[in-house]
């Protein structure tokens, strides 16, 4: 599914959802893990994309490793840049 917009705006289709989720002081949820590093999320936000939670730098195609800023593709649970999807 292909995402288009900015991360805070939302706008996408197919499922590729791409929001920011504030989080609540420590002691009020329970440690969330990064999707792509498997470490915990200790920033302020975190990056909800595929209805998984990311550290912002770790949204990156899973083929060449740049950042997916923009807008992303993904095939099999995996993120891609464009260029990669569709080779």
């Amino acid at each position: 599914p292909l995402c288009r917009g900015r991360f805070a705006a939302a706008v996408c289709r197919r499922g590729a959802d791409f929001s920011f989720a504030r989080l609540h002081p420590p002691a009020e949820v329970m440690m969330v893990h990064c999707a792509g590093c498997e470490r915990p999320i200790l920033d302020r936000f975190l990056l909800n994309v595929l209805d998984r939670a990311w550290h912002i730098k770790c949204v990156q195609c899973c083929e060449c490793k740049c950042n997916l800023t923009e807008k992303c593709f993904s095939r099999e649970g995996k993120l891609y840049c464009k260029n990669d999807f569709f080779r």
